[in-house]
């Protein structure tokens, strides 16, 4: 039973060191998808239809739904595009450097 158990753990350890983050700096309240983020450096990891931010200062983690596209060439760095409508910021895409991977927020 034990063994069995060491091999489940050890395969979604796996799962989880295979997913990549990306940093982004906020230099304003955000809204990404249907969370708020306060100013400041975030790691971002996509893992299927969720995108997970992670404030680099304290650790605390959100997670929200995203829609994954691929796009025709690598992008050369990661990109933030955002709005400011009604006074709120909102993040409509983050491209992922070095990857063709575009990660679309409603």
């Amino acid at each position: 039973m034990k063994m069995k158990l060491a091999v489940v753990f050890a395969a979604a350890g796996m799962m989880f060191a295979g997913t990549k983050s990306y940093e982004i700096s906020l230099s304003q309240a955000t809204k990404a998808g249907n969370v708020d983020l306060q100013a400041g450096e975030y790691k971002v990891a996509v893992n299927g239809s969720k995108a997970t931010f992670t404030a680099l200062k304290t650790g605390k983690s959100v997670e929200t739904n995203v829609t994954v596209q691929t796009a025709e060439k690598k992008f050369a760095l990661t990109m933030v595009d955002a709005e400011t409508a009604s006074g709120t910021n909102k993040i409509n895409e983050i491209d992922l450097g070095g990857t063709t991977t575009k990660v679309l927020f409603q």
